[in-house]
């Protein structure tokens, strides 16, 4: 094999890896912009879901009818429908979250729902955590052990 000819298959190996390695890279960076995209609308449907509950609630305990729709033109009709949508929405595996929509379904003061209000803020506060460590710049051992230190229950942060 002469020269010019190792250097062809070098250059042209290197290429196919480099391209390979662009591919990679490119796929793994959509993926990332479109979870993160479709988080970022869980989110604020969350939110949005959190304000039209809080004015159900409001609208029982007064006994009118509410016709507000500050939130993206959510409204729940009753908590069964309410239930429902949290439901499909949150991870039923995760028994802090399943305890939210189970609380759905019982609220009867105030007070019952300041707590599922704060129980939302800290599973939105926990995704949004989530999404910084993944796109950041820590290698992924370590952002696992700062997880793995850092993660605390619903339970721990209740209102008093």
């Amino acid at each position: 094999m002469t020269y010019l000819e190792s250097l062809l298959i070098t250059v042209l190996s290197s290429s196919v890896v480099a391209a390979f390695i662009s591919k990679l890279s490119k796929d793994k960076t959509d993926k990332l912009q479109y979870i993160t995209g479709e988080r970022k609308q869980w989110r604020t449907d969350l939110r949005y879901a959190v304000v039209a509950l809080r004015q159900l609630y409001q609208s029982k305990k007064t006994k009118l009818e509410y016709k507000t729709q500050i939130c993206g033109g959510l409204q729940f009709t009753d908590y069964e429908e309410a239930k429902s949508w949290f439901i499909v929405r949150l991870n039923p595996l995760n028994t802090d979250e399943l305890s939210i929509c189970n609380k759905i379904g019982a609220i009867t003061s105030d007070k019952d729902i300041e707590f599922i209000e704060h129980d939302i803020s800290f599973i939105l506060k926990s995704d949004w955590e989530r999404v910084k460590n993944e796109v950041s710049l820590i290698p992924k051992i370590f952002s696992w052990f700062k997880r793995k230190l850092t993660k605390k229950n619903i339970s721990d942060f209740k209102c008093k």
